[in-house]
């Protein structure tokens, strides 16, 4: 979708109270496909994905984090024929969409004055006009925050949910907490009058604070906020059809999402420019549904679903009369996902380990040693002598050449091994698993509630690495961390087991680059990729993606209990429950005798028997790969279908490095003839 670029008014609407010029440029606009997002993933979800990226080619990890979400998201853009084939497997599968041609804004809301209201009609004194809302209009809402606050909390909101219950999914009465929380922070209101098609005909904005209020007579508050709140009931009594929309920022919308400048702080003239785009867009969306709806359907009012929310939580005050749905019917938006299943929770990634610890320090330690020499070499002179030596003895002899030339051999033959073993080692299934080094290819999936930590997207794997610009202008790297020490799941047609990347060789592919503002993560796109000092590298290997594994197939030891402790544990635990013991008791007489006690112990065994031969036959979940110690075999964690395309890197890498070996090797052949003859 493409950008709409505002010349200075909203600003200026802000600071000095007089409206700015409201022409527009406008490029590039075409057909888009939005689709409906909903809060978990399930079959329907997966099936759907697959389609997309069978018949159309969608990117899997793209298509999954644009229909998982709240309220709606882009999902393609390109020609229109191609996009109603996209569209028609939506349908197939009752997935809610729209496919419409961005109307390009044509002017900004006007900014309200002040405001009187009488029995048929509110009219609202704007800079230089008057906007009447009669009584039966078609009014679509929009309640934003232009801080951005709204976002990073829902974020958070998002992600703890999918931590600790496996959905994103709100509970019942959160758009209500959304809209309060909008008026918390720095809200903003925009009153959109539609035709009966659904298009815009006119749109006012309210400034908290900045309007008379005089013309509310009783409902004025005494707070900026309150008002607003007083305004959204008042345009809901005198509207036919309604609808409220507090998703600004929550949508997965191009150009419809708040900014941060370079300080951090909000940037209220970009804000207010996509909050105009975003309104204008809802009023496509909502055109496009009464376009494609009967005529009855229409007369009692279509809204959006999920899209347009109703300010549940205000339900009587506000009335019913919604676009979308009657105040409070939690249940019809339950219905509205209807094969989306949650999965069941996930525990929290466990913590971080010593080991990566004690190599870091040592490899800064080794760093920091080696400056320190060279420091204290310079400091008493005796750098300058080592230099020529080393030139001299160094270059010049060819000695560091051929030292060159000799890694440069050993590495090429490195990954020569590594590709041979690669390519011989054959791919074994789950189910039929050999101890030793194997080669698994599956579909990734999360064994704990792992996400990235700036995109905060599921995920089994994250990298992440920051980069700091120095005074010439190149990206020096700061910081690096992952989630090595986190185990996943590798599942294939006959299984799953368990990948611990600790110490792997590990090649997402999706890769992001952007900057942290805040609870935000933006993507740096354009020209905001050369306004920031300090930058961000992610890596993810996204869940349910295709993954290779080359590694050593070993099993979980000290996890298996013996016969005996488990049936001392649990007569353990029937002494401390007198209804257990009561269960034994067979002559009734409130003790348990010898024999009792016998009949007691032979069924514990029997029990924990029963469940040591259930453990034993789930096996698969004791089997874990990783790397071997101390054999100098690979681990390989590859995110691709195949070991085709990993052996080619390996070729390239391997001519490469043989090729620059040679040259070394000649150089230092060069020097050594050179330094012989004189």
């Amino acid at each position: 979708m493409s950008e709409t670029f505002f010349h200075r008014n909203g600003i200026e609407e802000l600071r000095t109270g007089t409206p700015g010029p409201r022409r527009q440029t406008t490029v590039g606009i075409g057909p888009c496909l939005v689709v409906d997002q909903v809060p978990s993933a399930g079959e329907r979800v997966q099936a759907l994905i697959a389609e997309l990226n069978r018949s159309f080619g969608l990117d899997a990890a793209t298509s999954r984090q644009r229909l998982l979400g709240r309220g709606p998201a882009l999902l393609a853009r390109g020609e229109r024929e191609r996009l109603e084939e996209i569209a028609e497997a939506l349908d197939e599968t009752g997935w809610r969409h729209w496919l419409i041609e961005p109307t390009p804004p044509s002017f900004a809301p006007a900014r309200v004055r002040e405001l009187r209201i009488d029995d048929q009609e509110v009219v609202f004194r704007c800079d230089g006009q008057e906007i009447p809302l009669q009584r039966g209009d078609r009014v679509l809402a929009v309640l934003a925050d232009l801080s951005g606050q709204i976002v990073g909390r829902s974020r958070k909101r998002a992600v703890a949910r999918q931590t600790y219950r496996g959905t994103t999914a709100p509970p019942p009465g959160d758009d209500g907490k959304t809209y309060r929380e909008v008026l918390l922070y720095k809200p903003i209101l925009d009153l959109y009058l539609l035709s009966e098609k659904g298009k815009v005909r006119t749109a006012i904005r309210f400034f908290p604070g900045r309007f008379k209020t005089e013309g509310l007579g009783e409902r004025a508050s005494l707070s900026g906020s309150g008002n607003l709140d007083q305004l959204v009931r008042l345009a809901r009594q005198y509207a036919g059809s309604f609808s409220l929309n507090t998703d600004f920022g929550l949508a997965k919308l191009p150009g419809c999402r708040p900014r941060k400048d370079a300080d951090g702080r909000p940037d209220l003239q970009a804000n207010l420019a996509a909050l105009t785009r975003y309104g204008w867009l809802l009023a496509d969306l909502q055109a496009e549904t009464l376009r494609n709806s009967s005529p009855e359907d229409a007369s009692q009012g279509i809204g959006l679903g999920p899209v347009l929310l109703g300010a549940v939580g205000h339900g009587e005050a506000l009335g019913s009369g919604s676009l979308d749905e009657p105040a409070g019917s939690a249940g019809e938006r339950d219905a509205k996902t209807e094969g989306i299943e949650a999965r069941p929770p996930l525990p929290q990634p466990p913590e971080r380990g010593d080991d990566r610890e004690f190599l870091w320090r040592r490899r800064t330690l080794m760093i920091g040693g080696g400056v320190l020499a060279f420091m204290a070499l310079q400091g008493t002179g005796a750098a300058q002598s080592v230099l020529p030596f080393f030139k001299r003895y160094g270059l010049q002899s060819g000695a560091v050449p051929a030292l060159l030339s000799t890694a440069l051999f050993l590495a090429a033959f490195h990954y020569l091994r590594l590709k041979r073993m690669v390519e011989n080692t054959p791919t074994s299934k789950v189910r039929s698993l050999a101890m030793g080094m194997v080669e698994l290819k599956g579909k990734a999936v999360r064994q704990y509630a792992l996400v990235s930590p700036l995109t905060q997207i599921p995920c089994v794997f994250y990298r992440l690495r920051k980069y700091r610009r120095n005074a010439k202008g190149h990206w020096n790297l700061v910081r690096q961390t992952d989630s090595s020490h986190v185990p996943f799941f590798l599942k294939d047609e006959t299984g799953r087991v368990s990948i611990s990347p600790a110490r792997a060789r590990i090649t997402p592919r999706h890769r992001r680059t952007g900057n942290h503002t805040g609870d935000a993560f933006v993507l740096l796109d354009g020209p905001l990729a050369g306004r920031n000092s300090e930058k961000y590298e992610e890596e993810i290997i996204f869940e349910n993606n295709d993954l290779y594994v080359l590694g050593f197939a070993t099993v979980r030891h000290g996890e298996r209990k013996s016969l005996r402790q488990r049936t001392a544990e649990a007569l353990r635990r029937i002494k401390q429950d007198p209804a257990a013991m009561r269960a034994f008791d067979t002559d009734g007489d409130g003790r348990i005798d010898a024999g009792e006690w016998d009949a007691a112990r032979r069924a514990m065994e029997e029990k924990s028997l029963r469940q040591s031969l259930t453990e034993r036959n789930g096996q698969k979940d004791r089997v874990v790969i990783t790397r071997a110690r101390g054999m100098g075999l690979p681990f390989i964690i590859s995110e691709t279908a195949s070991e085709t395309r990993l052996t080619r890197k390996y070729g390239l890498l391997i001519g490469s490095l043989l090729l620059t070996a040679l040259a070394a090797a000649v150089w230092a052949s060069i020097a050594v003839l050179r330094h012989l003859g004189t």
